[in-house]
């Protein structure tokens, strides 16, 4: 068998486990928050749609990627009655979240062992990772994983 000229290779949910680093990351900024009362399955499922619908506005040009975390934040947070946030606030409190979030950035586990296996294919393909988010970010994900 031949072997490819070369792959192309997802980041995030692929080689990286977002909802592994999400889900931990939104904990972490619920407590940090005094929110620990709150339904974790149901935090994240709002958390998971607002992040569909803000970055998507990002994706299409029609916010920075900055501000599409504030507009995230704040409809996040207005779910549980905290209205009165200002952009400080919404950017301190993403900031928790981006923080646990980075810290909980791992690969899958079969990650290292596919590209070591891939290592030692000849003649050797090209890889690329495809991302859809923002550069200087995705870069830190890869170093880190």
């Amino acid at each position: 068998m031949t072997p490819p000229a070369a792959l192309l290779l997802d980041l995030d949910g692929t080689l990286l486990d977002h909802e592994h680093a999400a889900h931990a990351a939104l904990y972490t900024a619920l407590s940090t928050a005094g929110l620990t009362d709150t339904d974790r399955s149901s935090a994240m499922l709002l958390w998971r749609e607002l992040e569909n619908l803000h970055f998507q506005e990002y994706l299409d040009g029609q916010t920075t990627f900055e501000e599409q975390r504030v507009r995230r934040v704040r409809a996040f947070l207005a779910h549980y009655g905290r209205t009165r946030l200002d952009r400080t606030s919404a950017v301190a409190w993403f900031d928790t979240y981006r923080a646990a979030y980075e810290h909980a950035w791992r690969p899958y586990d079969d990650v290292m062992p596919f590209l070591q296996g891939l290592a030692d294919v000849r003649p050797r393909p090209s890889v690329a990772v495809v991302t859809n988010g923002d550069e200087e970010q995705q870069h830190a994900k890869l170093t880190a994983i």
